[in-house]
């Protein structure tokens, strides 16, 4: 009997042996397939994520650039306001000058060599000058010195001195009045001051 008890504890050694080398293998196996599920899940968790993060960074730099954009756009505007009232107020400030230069005793005869140049420019023919409003006290010394008519401009069209001449016959006409010439200095004034504002 002793050796049916040795051969069945044997037997259920063997048994036991080969049941829990089965349930290591089985063991190994579902941990094998749970780490490469594991895997396979966080992989696809670690993707979701990063494009998450990718696609806000994207969102966030087209925001910062949106808003730099605007706060460029805003700067040049008020650049560019305030480049106006400097223009502005530096030939407000040469206007002045010129109205205090034709009160100054020189100016007369500086009206009157404009006058005979600008004639000899335009040509002969029939030739009206025109003089500024704030010139009329030297309309009857003009017509003393020229034989040509001459009119005195609309008060409201501001000449600042200077003269305009008009020859009806060529149908020609030069504008030598200050304000046209202080017009036309406000392009090169721009440029030689650098103050020119880029968009």
């Amino acid at each position: 009997m002793k050796i049916v008890e040795e051969k069945l504890e044997r037997f259920a050694n063997d048994i036991m042996k080969d049941v829990a080398a089965k349930k290591k293998a089985l063991l190994g196996d579902i941990i094998e397939n749970n780490k490469v599920e594991y895997d396979k899940k966080q992989t696809e968790y670690l993707t979701e994520n990063y494009n998450l993060i990718q696609n806000s960074l994207k969102k966030i730099d087209k925001e910062k650039n949106e808003i730099m954009s605007k706060v460029v756009m805003d700067n040049k505007m008020k650049l560019l306001n305030k480049r106006s009232e400097v223009i502005a107020a530096v030939f407000q400030l040469t206007k002045d000058k010129l109205k205090i230069h034709t009160q100054s005793e020189g100016y007369f005869d500086e009206l009157v060599g404009l006058i005979k140049k600008n004639i000899e420019d335009i040509g002969p023919g029939e030739i009206e000058i025109i003089i500024s409003y704030s010139d009329e006290k030297y309309l009857d010394p003009l017509k003393e010195i020229f034989n040509q008519p001459i009119k005195i401009e609309n008060k409201n069209i501001e000449m600042l001195g200077g003269c305009k001449i008009m020859n009806k016959t060529k149908n020609q006409f030069i504008d030598d009045s200050y304000s046209k010439r202080l017009e036309d200095q406000k392009p090169s004034f721009l440029q030689r001051c650098q103050i020119q504002v880029e968009m």
